[in-house]
């Protein structure tokens, strides 16, 4: 066994601890029963001590445009995968839009921008506020996707869901601002 590996096993045997930060790379198995689990922020943790959550994306999706109101199929032949980095099972398959494509989705911006600048800030909160019910209601199947997606720990993608729900608050907080300014 090449020295790092050695020096690391001992001293994962020594403290017993229930978790450990490596460096990127290093994979170590404890002897006998207790196994333990590289996390993409490579911590180390025992599998015991982590709970195995059910994947919500079951098959490979094949990711669409959403133009002007629609979910239109590219025309684009570049295809990129969606790779979990964890296990490096791809989840979906995404199209290098054509500029074109990209050309319609601006173009269409543009042109529902007037009626939504008209748009009352108090009918904005409520499209706002929609949002932030979906995201709470949606909220660990959008956590586990995140981890499947870019391999972070569990509660890290719990975080950044927090985080996002928040800014969608912040929103509206400031549409309602501007309504009573």
């Amino acid at each position: 066994m090449p020295e790092p590996e050695r020096f690391l096993l001992s001293l994962i045997s020594e403290l017993q601890a229930p978790s450990l930060t490596l460096p990127l790379g290093y994979a170590i198995f404890r002897p006998k029963d207790i196994a333990v689990n590289i996390q993409h922020n490579n911590t180390m943790r025992r599998e015991q001590d982590m709970a195995i959550l059910e994947e919500p994306i079951k098959e490979v999706m094949k990711l669409q445009n959403y133009i002007d109101g629609e979910w239109v199929e590219s025309e684009s032949d570049q295809i990129l995968d969606v790779v979990n980095p964890t296990t490096q099972k791809t989840l979906a398959k995404v199209p290098m839009s054509t500029k074109d494509e990209v050309n319609a989705a601006v173009k269409a911006a543009k042109e529902a921008f007037p009626e939504w600048r008209q748009t009352p800030p108090l009918a904005r909160v409520r499209c706002l506020f929609r949002l932030k019910e979906l995201l709470e209601e949606n909220f660990e199947e959008l956590s586990r996707v995140q981890t499947m997606e870019h391999g972070k720990t569990i509660d890290e993608s719990r975080g950044e869901t927090r985080r996002g729900i928040e800014m969608v608050l912040l929103l509206e907080q400031y549409s309602m601002l501007s309504y009573y300014s």
